[in-house]
């Protein structure tokens, strides 16, 4: 009677798969944020508040020295609603990582109503399809002080091409490590290199593609890695 033996590849090993936290540490001129609270000075030294900080982050991607990784994960932060200030990103295999990326935003791809998950809070952030579509990228609200009256601000962002692609180089080593901890800066999106003033540029930029350009011009130094633990 004939026997047969399988000797299973060393290649055919199960990879071992990781988690890596994402933590979102928000900040105006390095100062804690507290909302609606009339204490932050903007380049002009104008006092303003901020009551409402949403925005979406998607199109994670870590590129190594063996990998490349990319996750589907769409992240909508919410600040004082404490949601997604720290989510986890998974299944990433073992390795030596260089470089994260990530997009402010949706790619256009998906920038359609309907396209991702049904939520309420995904459905608060619809963009009008007279406007373009989609989703919101951001709403950053709150209030400023001009000549001693109390105004309302609301920087909303949103249409395709007013998307932002962050890359990082960075030095993460899996499974060793298992936290990225990023700053990420409010007081950018209203400076550098544009000084942004509500009382001059004006106070809403949700319909006015230039206005919107401004602010998109500014963020690219919102975010930045800190840490990794």
């Amino acid at each position: 009677m004939p026997f047969f033996f399988s000797c299973k590849k060393k290649d055919d090993a199960p990879v071992h798969k990781n988690s890596l936290k994402l933590n979102w540490n928000h900040q105006f001129n390095q100062s804690e944020i507290r909302e609606d609270s009339l204490s932050f000075l903007n380049y002009f030294g104008d006092t303003l508040s901020i009551s409402r900080v949403t925005y979406f982050l998607s199109g994670f991607k870590l590129t190594g020295d063996d990998n490349v990784y990319t996750s589907p994960h769409i992240a909508l932060v919410d600040l004082f609603g404490s949601k997604n200030l720290s989510f986890e990103l998974g299944d990433i295999p073992d390795g030596h990582y260089h470089t994260i990326e990530f997009m402010f935003g949706l790619d256009s791809a998906i920038n359609v109503f309907g396209s991702i998950s049904n939520t309420l809070e995904h459905n608060e952030m619809f963009w009008p399809s007279s406007m373009g579509g989609g989703y919101h990228f951001m709403k950053m609200e709150g209030h400023y002080l001009d000549s001693g009256r109390t105004k309302g601000y609301a920087v909303h962002i949103g249409k395709n091409g007013h998307q932002i692609s962050y890359s990082f180089p960075v030095q993460l080593d899996l499974p060793n490590h298992s936290k990225m901890n990023f700053d990420v800066k409010l007081e950018e999106w209203l400076t550098n290199p544009y000084n942004y003033r509500f009382s001059k540029d004006g106070p809403f930029t949700m319909a006015y593609d230039n206005l919107m350009q401004l602010i998109v011009n500014n963020g690219k130094d919102v975010f930045d890695v800190k840490s990794i633990q």
